[in-house]
């Protein structure tokens, strides 16, 4: 999944293996969204711990959710969803998420 904010829009793109719980973690309106394209996709749901990692290098406007780094390393599903982030992130990003995500995110930012 990817999320990026181009012309002051929240844009979403889900892959067909996506995990159908990923839509928890967003806010009403863009839950919705998500759960949409993960429905269309035939995505199917599964436990996920998320993991946070902010990267340098990363456009500040980009949001990258994978659904297990380890499983592309290895090939296992170790359940961990990783959720990659600009340290310079923009803040109305935040907006999308979940409470608690948000929060989350911004313990691992850098101090303002």
């Amino acid at each position: 999944m990817a999320l990026a904010v181009v012309d002051a829009e929240l844009r979403i793109a889900v892959g067909p293996q996506s995990d159908t719980r990923l839509e928890e973690i967003f806010n009403d309106a863009h839950a919705v969204v998500v759960r949409a394209d993960l429905e269309k996709e035939g995505a199917r749901p599964g436990d996920r711990e998320i993991l946070y990692n902010p990267a340098e290098g990363l456009d500040p406007d980009t949001v990258l959710l994978v659904e297990d780094h380890a499983m592309c390393e290895d090939g296992e599903d170790h359940g961990k969803l990783l959720l990659t982030f600009s340290p310079d992130l923009n803040p109305h990003l935040l907006g999308a998420f979940a409470p608690p995500i948000a929060e989350a995110v911004r313990r691992v930012l850098p101090a303002a």
